[in-house]
Order: C-alpha cells, then sequence, then structure tokens
C-alpha cells in the first residue's frame, strides 16, 4: 500500500489532466460503456488517496518529497522570469479574444453598447423617431425602442439605456480602427487585466504570488469568457484592478491616479460608486496626516470629472441625475434578491473557480501570518465587500454567467488564494514536501478549472452570435427596405447588420394583433414577424393565437442552427417553401 496509494493518486491526478485537455473517453466497447468526461471525479480521487497515503505513511511520503528538493533552486529563476512570463500570457490572452470572440452586435447587451458608440461618433445620444407620434396604439414609443433603448423624455426619440463608459471606449477603437474597434476593447483589457493582477501579486507578496495569480486569471471560466464578449465586465475590472494596484503604490501621485482609474470603472459600471468610496477612504486614511486634505483634493481632481459626467448624462437622457437606463432602484435593487444571491454567488464560485478559490479566505482570516500590511488588509478586505455589497441586492438570475457581476473582485481572490496556497504549504516543514505539496494542489486547480471551460464550450461561445449575424445579412439581402420586423432578441441585430426598422411585439397590446399588422402596412411598411424558437410559444400565448405553425403567418424562411429562428409573412403574400438561412459568421477585425 506504500507503493500503490501514492502510484494511484499521481495516476488519476494525470487522467484528470488528460480529461480536461483532449475532453476524456465516452465509448462502448463489447458491451461495456466507459465515460471519463469531467475532470473533478479524478482529482478528488487523487486528493483522497494522497490523504489516506500520507496519514497512514507519513515517514514515507516524506522521503519521497525530498526527491523534489532540487526544484527548490528553480524557484529564484522562475521568479526573475516571471514578468516576460506574465506579457506573454497577457498578450495569449488577448489574441484568444478576438480570434474566439463573439465579435457580433447581439442581442440587448453587445447591440446596446456598440450602436451607443456609433451614437457618439455622430455626436447625439437621442435618436429620433418622430413617426412613432402618428402610431395608433399607446405604447408606440415603447414598441419602437428595440432591446437597449428606451423612450426618451420627450415623444418621437429613443435614447441607449446603457451606462456610458464602455461606448465611449468602443467609440474610440471604432474611430482608430474601423469597424474592428469596438470588439478589441474587451480583448485588450483583458490582457491589461492579467498584467496588473501579476503588478497586484508583487505589490501584496512577491513575483512568484503575481505569476501564480495571472495563471488563474487566465484560466478563469468567467473571465475567459467575459474576454470573449463584447461588454462591460472585463473594462471595469481591468480598471478596478489598475485602482488597487495604484492604491497600495508608492507612487507620488497615486491619489489622482487611483482616482481616474476607479472613476473610469465607475463611468462603465455606474453602480460600483460605493467601491469608489472604498478607495477615496483608504487613500485618504493611508496617507500621511499633514498629507490627507491633499490627497483627498488630488483624488477628487482625478475621479471627479467622469463621475460628473455620468450624472449630466443620466439627467440629459433620463431626467435625473440618479436615474439608471435599466430602471429604478426600485426595480434594480431588492432585500429580496439578497438570500438568493448568497447562494448562487458562493456556489458558482466554488464550482467554476473550484474549490482552490476558497485558500482565498486564509489570508483574510490570518492575516497576521499572510505578509500583509495593516493598510493592504484593510484596503483589500473592504474592496471585496464592497463588491459583494454592490451585487448582493441586485436582481438575482440564476445562470452561473452572472458570476460576472463579481468579475471586479476575482483578479484579488486568485492573488489571495496564491498568498492562502503558500500559506499552507510553509506549514511542512522541508522545502521538498512544499514544492511537492504546491505543484499537486495548482496541478489539480488547473484540471478543474479547465475542465469547466470545456465543459462549457466557453471558447465556442462565438457560436452564439452566428444567428444574429446569419438572420441580418438574410434580410439585407432578401426583405424590401421598408420592411419592418416584429421581433425581441433580434430587434437591434436586425437594425444594425439589415438597416430595417424592428418594432418589439413583447410591448404591443395583446388586443392590437393583428390591427397593428394593418396600420403598418396602410403606412408604407412591409411587415414581417421574427421569432427566435422561444419566442415562438410566447408570441402565440400573448395574442391568443392557435399552436399550428402558420399561426403568426406564412413560413418565409427559417434558420437551422443550434438556436432555430423563424421569419412569418403575417400577409401571407408568399407561396414558396420556407427558405434556409444560410449561416454567416462575422469577422469584423478580418483573418486576425
Amino acid at each position: 500500500m506504500r507503493r500503490v496509494l501514492p502510484a494511484l493518486a499521481l495516476l488519476s491526478l494525470a487522467w484528470a489532466v488528460v480529461v480536461a485537455v483532449t475532453g476524456g473517453i465516452d465509448v462502448h466497447a463489447f458491451g461495456v460503456h466507459l465515460k471519463s468526461t469531467y475532470p473533478d471525479r479524478p482529482v478528488y480521487a487523487a486528493a483522497l488517496l494522497a490523504a489516506v497515503y500520507v496519514y497512514f505513511f507519513r515517514e514515507d511520503a516524506r522521503r519521497r518529497a525530498q526527491a523534489f528538493d532540487w526544484l527548490g533552486a528553480a524557484i529564484p529563476r522562475l521568479e526573475r522570469a516571471a514578468t516576460p512570463i506574465v506579457l506573454l500570457l497577457a498578450i495569449a490572452v488577448s489574441v484568444v479574444g478576438v480570434r474566439q470572440g463573439v465579435l457580433v452586435a447581439e442581442a440587448s447587451d453587445a447591440w446596446g453598447y456598440i450602436s451607443q458608440a456609433d451614437l457618439w461618433l455622430d455626436g447625439d445620444l437621442i435618436v429620433e423617431q418622430p413617426f412613432t407620434r402618428e402610431i395608433p396604439w399607446p405604447t408606440a414609443d415603447f414598441t419602437f425602442a428595440p432591446l437597449g433603448y428606451r423612450p426618451a423624455t420627450t415623444s418621437g426619440a429613443i435614447v441607449p439605456t446603457y451606462p456610458p463608459g464602455l461606448p465611449a471606449l468602443m467609440a474610440i477603437g471604432k474611430r482608430l480602427v474601423g469597424a474592428c474597434g469596438p470588439f478589441l476593447i474587451a480583448p485588450l483589457l483583458g490582457g491589461l487585466t492579467i498584467w496588473w493582477t501579476y503588478l497586484l501579486g508583487v505589490r501584496l507578496s512577491s513575483r512568484l504570488i503575481g505569476l501564480a495569480a495571472a495563471v488563474l486569471l487566465a484560466t478563469s471560466p468567467i473571465f475567459l469568457l467575459m474576454v470573449l464578449n463584447p461588454l462591460s465586465d472585463v473594462p471595469a475590472t481591468a480598471f478596478l484592478t489598475l485602482g488597487l494596484v495604484l492604491a497600495l503604490s508608492s507612487f507620488r501621485w497615486r491619489a489622482v491616479a487611483t482616482g481616474a482609474a476607479v472613476s473610469m470603472a465607475i463611468f462603465i459600471r455606474p453602480n460600483l460608486l460605493l467601491v469608489g468610496v472604498v478607495f477615496l477612504v483608504f487613500v485618504v486614511w493611508s496617507a500621511d496626516e499633514r498629507a490627507r486634505l491633499r490627497s483627498l483634493l488630488w483624488f477628487a481632481l482625478g475621479g471627479a470629472p467622469l463621475v460628473l459626467a455620468v450624472a449630466a448624462i443620466n439627467t440629459v437622457l433620463y431626467g435625473s441625475p440618479v436615474s439608471a437606463g435599466h430602471g429604478s432602484l426600485g426595480e434594480l435593487y431588492s432585500w429580496s434578491f439578497a438570500g438568493q444571491n448568497l447562494i448562487d454567488y458562493p456556489k458558482w464560485l466554488w464550482a467554476t473557480e473550484t474549490p482552490f478559490i476558497a485558500l482565498s479566505l486564509m489570508p483574510l482570516i490570518a492575516w497576521r501570518r499572510s505578509g500583509l500590511s495593516r493598510a493592504a488588509y484593510g484596503c483589500v478586505a473592504s474592496f471585496i465587500a464592497a463588491v459583494w455589497l454592490s451585487y448582493l441586492f441586485y436582481r438575482a438570475y440564476g445562470l452561473w454567467i452572472y458570476l460576472r457581476f463579481l468579475l471586479p473582485v476575482i483578479p484579488l481572490l486568485v492573488v489571495l488564494a496564491a498568498v492562502g496556497l503558500a500559506m499552507a504549504v510553509r506549514r511542512i516543514g522541508d522545502t521538498g514536501g512544499q514544492i511537492a505539496v504546491g505543484l499537486l494542489v495548482v496541478t489539480a486547480a488547473f484540471a478543474l478549472r479547465v475542465g469547466v471551460i470545456r465543459g462549457e464550450q466557453v471558447l465556442e461561445h462565438w457560436r452564439e452570435g452566428v444567428p444574429y449575424t446569419s438572420v441580418g445579412e438574410y434580410v439585407r439581402q432578401r426583405l424590401p427596405s421598408n420592411a419592418v420586423l416584429l421581433t425581441v432578441q433580434h430587434s437591434g441585430s436586425i437594425r444594425y447588420y439589415a438597416d430595417r426598422l424592428t418594432l418589439r411585439w413583447d410591448f404591443l397590446p395583446a388586443d392590437w394583433w393583428p390591427r397593428a399588422v394593418n396600420v403598418l402596412t396602410e403606412r408604407g411598411y412591409r411587415p414581417y414577424v421574427l421569432l427566435t424558437a422561444e419566442e415562438d410559444e410566447v408570441f402565440r400565448a400573448r395574442f391568443g393565437l392557435p399552436n399550428v405553425p402558420a399561426a403568426p403567418g406564412t413560413l418565409v424562411a427559417t434558420f437551422p442552427g443550434s438556436e432555430v429562428n423563424r421569419l412569418y409573412d403575417p400577409l401571407r403574400a408568399t407561396t414558396e417553401a420556407p427558405a434556409t438561412i444560410p449561416s454567416v459568421r462575422s469577422f469584423p477585425c478580418g483573418c486576425f
């Protein structure tokens, strides 16, 4: 058993890595079904076998661990090479973000940000739609406001609902490099986040900790997923991570620089204002007593302009500096959301960041042994609490991808987890034992995290954008220029890719179907209905249509991909067989 147990543990761990990288096996042979497609069971089996071995054969385990003593001399070399390794890793993450990214103005979020970037370039965030004043149904302004937009404070116009920070960055990107520009923001800032996480690890501990944290972040499923999407999660995370690095530094101009970095994150995500208050308090409190007033003024100088810009834009678009495009604070926040969020967020962290993330609690609980200074501990603990509180009472969605709301705290958590692992292995007396345990834990964490990335098909996420570009291209080529599409999920992408007017049927009063079709026809429009598979049933139920294929109209075309989309003609003016919409993948950044 002294030989069998460690051999089985290593074999299990090796198999876990193989499964994580290759996807494992799922075969039927000679009446036997062999399946091993997730690395979690082999990892936990390896951990159990190793624990049993160490418990019963402690001296033998110590002797075997001495074989790793020679690696101790390699650690200083690894630390010296940490900077170029992290730079290469940051570049690799950015490249993956572009090559495998969802480079599509899809659904609500991506279309909302990218279309608003165009409004910034045009110099006007208000989209005039005067024709809606002549539409007879009572919710006309809402029906002609696509996802990501809402009626303006005056009739006959719509305004974007998303904060201005990311669209402003996208507008700069588009001005510099054209259509690819908006899609480069998240990948480029993702690479910078890797670099700034490394610097944060150096600030809090050492280069080795920074290197470990950078690798952990690069293999974080939720971070990698958000790098692939043109959304605000990675940009906000990037600037807050930079804010932490600056706040913890001895940089002469750290107050103004920290204020600027944090205010940029608030410009992108205004509901992170509480986090900004934490930075303000820390920068002022950690300054020399005679310099605190000066630090306050410098922080305000760096941070106030963008915060005031958010208030001014909110006033112009929504009528009040504290109003949000997505709705009132009462609609977005509620005490009732806290219970579900307290269950979901820790569960998702454990499942996707793997149990390794629990090591981040060690330096928070036993901070005196972690090497963190009192000031650094106060900063990181307050930052974590502020981010959690910013979303604890926020609307609960129930899907693991909404762990993205807590993404700003994950770079810090992986740094603390690396510190926690260092604290744990230091309790092992000899160097070989420390290295052996560290390698086993890191290998297990790598296998589990890569297994989640593969299992959730994170790098295949680009496929979700294909229906939007495919349907958009079909509508652009095949439907008349006066077409109006009654749709919800495609209400923005059709405007972007097909340059056709859209009408949201989910705001159309139920008693106005099919009268609305007649109204549109009388005003010179050609109506069509575009539904996803999920919307089809909801559409029929809303307007009391029978459950027969032709109820919304004659089926004109179908996109048969992973997400079925159907295009109907409510005027039933065609007798041709339904067309199959060809698959079109967008390449705004060329062959890159």
